[in-house]
């Protein structure tokens, strides 16, 4: 299975009883079982509620206290050429933070962009949360990017206007 197909079966699983979920794994082949396993070992240390009721009520209650900070409008208002030719020397490591820290728009574009390797580097960064970091320096982080993506964003304007288009592609 692919690896998104095995994030949907885990998050199917653990939905189940526990009798019903060690049922279906004893059915898998070993090495299914075991990355099933790990990640619904996941979830339950993530505290990701089993009932899809208490799950919505999560989403809701988060979705009404959200405050979006301006930096974080800049980089989720940023087209995907920008933030892809910002990040593409970025360490896995420092990509998966940004991309832990906001349901960017233009995320799944900007990994497709990134290539295989990369891309596949950023996601186990994320799913290992392979980023300890300070809440000041994660702040820090997304300001710095705003700022970049901000100028590199008026700098590609300012060319369009010229006609020299070809340069910021």
């Amino acid at each position: 299975m692919t690896e998104s197909a095995n994030r949907r079966a885990a998050l199917a699983l653990h939905g189940l009883s526990a009798k019903d979920r060690e049922w279906v794994l004893s059915r898998l082949e070993t090495s299914d079982m075991e990355t099933l396993s790990g990640h619904l070992d996941e979830l339950a240390e993530l505290g990701f509620p089993s009932d899809a009721s208490d799950l919505v009520k999560e989403v809701m209650a988060d979705d009404e206290s959200v405050h979006v900070s301006p930096e974080v409008e800049v980089i989720d208002a940023a087209a995907p050429k920008i933030v892809r030719r910002v990040l593409k020397d970025e360490q896995a490591a420092t990509m998966a933070l940004i991309m832990s820290c906001h349901p960017w728009r233009w995320q799944k574009r900007v990994m497709r962009g990134l290539g295989r390797a990369k891309s596949r580097a950023v996601r186990e960064a994320i799913v290992r949360q392979n980023f300890n970091v300070s809440g000041a320096v994660r702040d820090g982080v997304i300001k710095s990017l705003a700022n970049v993506i901000a100028d590199a964003s008026s700098r590609r304007a300012a060319a369009n206007g010229f006609g020299w288009r070809r340069l910021f592609r």
